[in-house]
């Protein structure tokens, strides 16, 4: 099965609920998502995200690939490297990352989770 899907199709599409966000710093800080596929373990997932302005802690038990297609984001990892991230960026985050994203305006991104990408 080949699975095909357009990034403008992306941007405007519905997600989930938006629910309060896990690891929010930031009060109200929400986040939703639209899974297009996955396993039942949650490690392999292909779907689009988005997340009101806020900071929230991560931790990357498999490694992400991601485009933002609107908002903008810093990641600060826990050795100090910031990475600013906005529309048309596409960034790793790697098995085993971890810090923590600042969220300075409403992001939404593609994503793909893979277990076994170093």
């Amino acid at each position: 099965m080949v699975f095909k899907f357009h990034t403008g199709t992306a941007g405007q599409m519905e997600l989930g609920p938006f629910r309060d966000k896990t690891g929010s710093l930031t009060p109200g800080q929400k986040d939703a998502v639209h899974d297009f596929i996955g396993n039942a373990s949650g490690t392999l997932r292909l779907g689009v995200w988005e997340c009101t302005p806020g900071r929230f802690a991560s931790e990357r038990a498999t490694t992400e690939i991601f485009e933002v297609l609107k908002g903008s984001a810093t990641l600060i990892g826990t050795d100090g490297t910031r990475t600013d991230v906005g529309p048309g960026d596409h960034a790793v985050t790697p098995k085993g990352w971890k810090g923590e994203w600042i969220v300075h305006e409403t992001i939404r991104k593609i994503f793909i989770v893979h277990p076994e990408a170093p």
